[in-house]
């Protein structure tokens, strides 16, 4: 699974904070990518729910603000 996104965020001191602890960010998302089964990220719907998990994740993590949404500009299921 190769994803690429970009992360909408509600404040720009949210987004200097998402820059900031980007490290941590991105293991929020692999953690959850390595979790997923071929099966689980096949149909659109799966699509949406991961998005829903991820915005979740991160949002829980971040203290500036809240992740308004993610999009997915590549998706790669092999």
């Amino acid at each position: 699974l190769k994803v690429t996104m970009k992360v909408k965020c509600d404040s720009a001191p949210l987004a200097d904070e998402f820059k900031t602890r980007s490290f941590e960010m991105r293991d929020i998302i692999l953690l959850i990518l390595m979790a997923k089964e071929y099966e689980d990220v096949t149909q659109p719907e799966d699509k949406v729910n991961l998005k829903k998990e991820i915005v979740t994740a991160l949002n829980r993590a971040l203290k500036k603000g809240q992740v308004l949404d993610i999009y997915f500009t590549e998706f790669l299921v092999q």
